[in-house]
């Protein structure tokens, strides 16, 4: 009976597998995209940036008799491979200022473009920001350009072109099918998440590798000495229920968050939305503020029994390494996410405030999961700011007094100051929960363990 419990549980989780494939790839399919909606994301996030018609540029560049204007295509080097507007020179995306001056006459009025318009209105906002001015932004850039059939080059040959790089999946849409050029798929896939989001998943990425090879060949404990095949098992199942979170929390919430944030700097609603800081001030109370409510929402994870259930898949672990990072019940991860929304609307979290925040608190959620230890005056000024590998395996500890204690997850005094720091000796440790054995350590008995009894938080 137990083991057609299992395969059930095992064909579950395959079938949720698979549909979270599904959606994903749905959502990207279908995500809303217009031109409209893609011009009035640039006029709101930059409302005092200049911006010309396409059809103003191009009797600009046919009348001999005013001054020429510089042209700058702000697009990635594959973009710019396959046309650009004649006469532009490329300047890479998140240019600085200062790089940008090198190349360009700041006494020559300049057309900034890129796909649809955003990233040249964040760069113009920048030199704008830098005391330059006679600069604009192309509304609608080269894909406005495109469909009204202006003229295009593929930079290398100089040769006429009607093809332009589609930018990704979504952005696509905006294009007639005969001026879409045919990309690479993993170009678009990859130009389909955010340079942000892409730059935390690469941070992630390298310091799994770095503790990795860190645990390898200096760990804290022997765990996994001479068992390197239940190693990469026990990496293996973490890390693919970290994905399996990511895409829930990518196709279900981002886009909520982003919607929520956007909304309450639109209408001036929430606590930081009604004071005026200047902007380090801002992300630093934003990361604060965020901070403080993790540790409360850990706490409640830990004295709310519905909660419980789904966090104890995070305590059952009982060898921590850096993997142990991943390890959370899809159930812990939506309602989290979903409560961001309400916690947005409230304190008027930007939605790049909340990027920064989940960047630097994974990077030090995978630090101090990390099987690792650090030389003792690394560790006491360490632990002074953050939350390092020594605090947090008590928090592992299979004792409730010691489970119940150092919630903090990413700034350490906030145990400090709510009394719930605890120290204990870390060589005589043992981790994980008394219900939970070596049997249960598979992704269909961490799915289904909300689902059983023998909770002991009694």
């Amino acid at each position: 009976m137990k083991e057609t419990s299992k395969w059930i549980s095992v064909g579950w989780l395959a079938i949720l597998a698979v549909a979270l494939v599904v959606a994903l790839f749905w959502a990207i399919l279908h995500r809303q995209r217009d031109m409209a909606a893609a011009l009035a994301l640039a006029r709101r996030d930059y409302p005092n940036v200049p911006r010309i018609q396409v059809s103003d540029l191009k009797a600009w560049l046919a009348d001999a008799s005013r001054t020429q204007p510089q042209l700058f295509d702000v697009r990635t080097k594959e973009e710019f491979a396959v046309s650009c507007i004649p006469g532009a020179h490329r300047i890479e995306p998140n240019s600085r200022a200062k790089e940008v001056c090198a190349v360009m006459n700041t006494n020559q009025p300049a057309v900034f473009y890129c796909s649809i318009g955003y990233r040249s209105s964040a760069l113009v906002a920048a030199l704008q920001d830098a005391g330059l001015t006679n600069m604009v932004s192309l509304k609608g850039s080269i894909f406005a350009w495109a469909i009204e059939g202006f003229p295009l080059e593929e930079p290398e040959t100089k040769k006429p072109t009607r093809l332009v790089h589609p930018f990704s999946v979504s952005y696509a849409k905006l294009l007639p099918r005969e001026v879409a050029a045919d990309v690479p798929l993993i170009q678009s896939a990859r130009n389909e998440i955010a340079a942000r989001q892409r730059l935390r998943m690469g941070l992630s990425f390298g310091l799994l590798v770095l503790f990795f090879i860190w645990e390898s060949f200096a760990p804290m404990y022997d765990w996994f000495k001479g068992r390197g095949f239940e190693r990469f098992q026990h990496g293996f199942r973490n890390i693919v229920l970290g994905l399996l979170n990511a895409v829930v929390v990518a196709v279900l919430f981002v886009q909520a968050w982003l919607w929520a944030a956007n909304w309450t700097q639109d209408h001036r609603v929430g606590l930081l939305n009604l004071i005026h800081l200047p902007g380090w001030t801002r992300l630093l109370l934003a990361l604060f503020i965020l901070d403080g409510w993790m540790y409360t929402w850990h706490r409640l994870n830990h004295g709310v029994s519905f909660l419980w259930r789904f966090h104890r898949v995070h305590h059952a672990e009982r060898f921590l390494d850096v993997t142990s990072a991943t390890r959370f019940h899809l159930g812990e991860i939506a309602l989290s996410a979903l409560i961001r929304v309400p916690l947005i609307f409230l304190f008027g979290i930007r939605f790049s405030e909340l990027v920064v925040y989940e960047s630097l608190l994974f990077a030090i959620v995978q630090f101090h999961h990390a099987n690792i230890r650090l030389p003792a005056i690394a560790e006491n000024v360490l632990s002074k700011i953050i939350v390092t590998p020594d605090i947090h395996r008590v928090h592992h500890s299979k004792w409730r007094p010691e489970t119940d204690s150092n919630f903090s997850s990413l700034l350490s005094f906030w145990d400090r100051v709510f009394r719930t720091r605890k120290e204990t000796d870390l060589e005589k440790i043992q981790l994980g929960l008394d219900e939970f054995g070596p049997e249960d350590d598979n992704l269909a008995g961490i799915m289904e363990t909300p689902l059983r009894g023998g909770s002991r938080r009694h």
